[in-house]
């Protein structure tokens, strides 16, 4: 496990849970993270690359669950994104 997602474990309140899928711009294995204490209802889930720590991603609950935004800044609450990720037939395509 690389040093970006031991970070993020050392954070009492994260749930950190690999992911089923690989990042879209480098292929390293993806983690969701989830602040148990700063809960939000219907917010987004936050995707975490190993690799690079300016991967990073939301998915929003209402939206389909095989499209990923990029944004370094991502949140629960944050809907910004610099470009959009759909898993289409087992591979990630620039929406």
């Amino acid at each position: 496990m690389s040093e970006i997602i031991n970070k993020l474990k050392q954070n009492y309140f994260n749930r950190v849970e690999k992911w089923n899928k690989k990042c879209p711009k480098c292929n390293g294995d993806l983690y969701s993270v989830d602040n148990w204490i700063d809960m939000v209802m219907d917010g987004n889930m936050v995707v975490h690359c190993e690799n690079k720590e300016e991967h990073v991603f939301w998915q929003n609950a209402r939206e389909d669950s095989n499209t990923l935004h990029l944004n370094k800044n991502s949140s629960s609450t944050n809907f910004d994104s610099k470009k959009d990720y759909k898993w289409v037939d087992g591979s990630w395509n620039v929406l």
